[in-house]
This record gives C-alpha cells, structure tokens and sequence, in this order.
C-alpha cells in the first residue's frame, strides 16, 4: 500500500487543518494554568502595596483592585467598588498583572480618535 495516494494526503490534511484550528483557538486544548504560589508572591511583592490589579483565581471571576497588605501566604486585595477587603492566598491564583488606570485607556481613546481623523482626512 502505498503512503502517497489521494485520500491518505486528504487525511493528512484534515488533520493537519484541525490541529492548527485548536492551536489558533484562544482556550481550546491548552490545559488549565498551575498556580504557582512562589511566581505569584514574587510578583504581588513586585507590584507592591497601593498598585492596582487584575487577579485571576483559580475559581470565580477575575477580581480588580488595590494591594492592600502583602503576607507570608496571601495578600489582601481591596476590590472596586467594595467595602470590605479580600484575603487571597497565594496558591489561589493564576494570574495577577498591573491594571491599567482610567488616564491610561483615556490616552488609548485619544490616540484611536486622532489616527481616525487622519485617516479620514485623507
């Protein structure tokens, strides 16, 4: 039998067309993240008291606020819009990065404005 007939490279194709369809897919066959608690107080420690975050959990929706307080095995997080402080512990998170301030998406916005008018102009 041979490996250059039309419907083994048709197979080959199909397959090949379904892998790059998973890899393009944001989510779709890429494992869940590991927390990994040393990466997180690293980074929590890095961005420091007072700095406005993102934090993704291992559970539960993203969380926006404050660092508050930094501790050997959680920190605390004022949220948004909400009186009382939250304790995450470290090994709780997927994710934690520096949220970008309103001044910054208003620089953003302006910036979009200004290259839709020149191009409009034109």
């Amino acid at each position: 039998m041979s490996l250059n007939t039309p419907a083994h490279n048709r197979g080959i194709a199909v397959l090949l067309a379904g892998a790059m369809t998973l890899a393009a897919v944001p989510g779709l066959g890429v494992p869940p993240s590991i927390p990994n608690p040393e990466a997180v107080k690293a980074k929590v420690e890095k961005l420091g008291v007072g700095e406005h975050v993102m934090v993704q959990l291992t559970e539960g929706p993203k969380l926006h606020g404050h660092i508050i307080g930094i501790e050997q095995h959680a920190f605390k997080l004022q949220p948004d819009r909400e009186k009382a402080e939250v304790q995450i512990p470290y090994d709780h998170v997927i994710k934690v990065k520096k949220n970008p301030g309103a001044i910054t998406w208003m620089l953003v916005g302006a910036v979009l404005v200004v290259i839709v008018i020149i191009a409009a102009t034109r």
